[in-house]
C-alpha cells in the first residue's frame, strides 16, 4: 500500500477524470397547480383542522375544569380550616364560661356554708350565754326563803323594765303587763320618788322613757342592806336627743349655743342605784326609790362647772 505523509489516503478517488464526470446536483423546482392555487386546502386538511381545534378545545376546556376543581378544593379546604377554628373557638369559650359558673357556683356554696357555720357559732354562743344568765339567776335566787323573793322581785322588775315604758299602741299590751307586775310584786301603797301606789311608779317610768328616749336600764349587782332591804346597783344608759333637749333644755336650742353642740348626739351611761324595802308579812315590796347621777357624764362632755350649771339650771328629769 503506498503510503505518503502529503497526499490524502482518498487521492485516488479524488483523480481530474473522475471529479470532471460528476454532475452537481440541483433542487427540483416544483410550479404548484391551477387547481391547487384556486381551491387552496383539500377537505381532509379542514377536517384535520377542525380536529385538532376541538382537541385543543376539548384540552382547554379540561385543563379550566381541572384548574377550577383544584380551586374550589383548595377554598372547600379553606372553608373547612375556619369552619374547625371557629367551632374550636366556640367550644373553648363554651368551657371557659363553664369554669366560670362553677367557680361561682362553689363561691356561692362556700359563703352559704360560711354563714351557715357563722349561725351555728352564734347561736352555740347564744346557748352559752343564756345558759350563764341562768347559772346567775339561779346563784342569785338560791338564798333564804323570804331573801329568795326579794331578789327575786327585784332582778324580775329590772328585767321588764329594762327598756322602760314603751308608751306606743303595738306597746299597749306590754305596758298593761308591767301595771300587772307591779300590783302582784308591791303593796297598794307603795312609796316611789313620784309619790304613792305602782300606778305613780309606772307613771315616773313612762315620764323618763318619753323624756329619754331609747333608754335601756341594766341591773349590774345586788346587796344586801338589812334582812327586809336591798341595794341594786345599776346604770341607765341613752342618747340626747334633739327632741330632749327642746323639752328638758330649751334654754339651750338656739343657733349660737356652743352647748348643745356639745350635748346634741351624744350617748350617757347614767349610774345610778335602787333600794328596796320588802314586807314579810305580805310578800311584797313597800318601798322602791332610785337615785340617779347625771352630773359627772354631763360634765365630760361641757368641761366646765360653769356650762354644768348652765345645763342643769332648768333641767327637771331628775327631780
Amino acid at each position: 500500500m503506498n503510503f505518503c505523509t502529503t497526499r490524502p489516503p482518498n487521492s485516488e478517488n479524488l483523480r481530474d477524470d473522475i471529479v470532471r464526470n460528476v454532475n452537481q446536483r440541483v433542487r427540483v423546482a416544483y410550479a404548484a397547480s391551477a387547481d391547487a392555487v384556486s381551491t387552496g386546502p383539500n377537505a381532509t386538511d379542514e377536517t384535520e383542522v377542525k380536529k385538532r381545534k376541538r382537541e385543543y378545545a376539548i384540552d382547554t376546556s379540561s385543563f379550566k375544569s381541572a384548574r377550577r376543581d383544584q380551586e374550589e378544593l383548595v377554598n372547600s379546604s379553606r372553608t373547612s380550616s375556619n369552619a374547625e377554628y371557629f367551632v374550636a373557638l366556640m367550644l373553648k369559650e363554651q368551657a371557659k364560661q363553664r369554669l366560670l359558673r362553677r367557680d361561682r357556683q362553689r363561691g356561692y356554696r362556700q359563703r352559704q356554708n360560711d354563714l351557715l357555720l357563722s349561725l351555728k357559732n352564734e347561736t352555740l354562743q347564744l346557748r352559752d350565754e343564756i345558759q350563764t344568765l341562768e347559772k346567775r339567776r339561779s346563784a342569785v335566787i338560791s338564798v333564804t326563803p323570804i331573801q329568795e323573793c326579794l331578789w327575786g322581785v327585784v332582778v324580775e322588775y329590772f328585767h321588764v323594765f329594762r327598756f322602760g315604758v314603751r308608751s306606743t299602741a303595738m306597746n299597749f299590751l306590754e305596758a298593761s303587763a308591767q301595771l300587772k307586775f307591779l300590783e302582784r310584786t308591791m303593796t297598794l301603797d307603795v312609796v316611789t320618788n313620784s309619790g304613792f301606789g305602782p300606778k305613780a311608779l309606772l307613771a315616773s317610768w313612762s315620764r323618763l322613757s318619753t323624756l329619754l328616749q331609747g333608754i335601756e336600764v341594766e341591773l349590774l349587782n345586788a346587796k344586801r342592806e338589812s334582812e327586809n332591804s336591798l341595794v341594786a346597783t345599776i346604770t341607765a344608759t341613752f342618747t340626747l336627743t334633739q327632741h330632749t333637749l327642746k323639752t328638758q333644755l330649751p334654754h339651750l336650742c338656739h343657733s349660737s349655743s356652743s352647748l348643745e353642740k356639745k350635748l346634741l348626739h351624744q350617748e350617757i351611761v347614767m349610774p345610778g342605784t335602787g333600794q328596796f324595802t320588802w314586807d314579810s308579812t305580805c310578800g311584797r315590796i313597800t318601798s322602791a326609790l332610785s337615785r340617779s347621777d347625771m352630773l359627772a357624764p354631763i360634765l365630760q362632755l361641757v368641761g366646765s362647772v360653769d356650762d354644768l350649771s348652765r345645763v342643769f339650771e332648768y333641767f327637771t328629769v331628775l327631780g
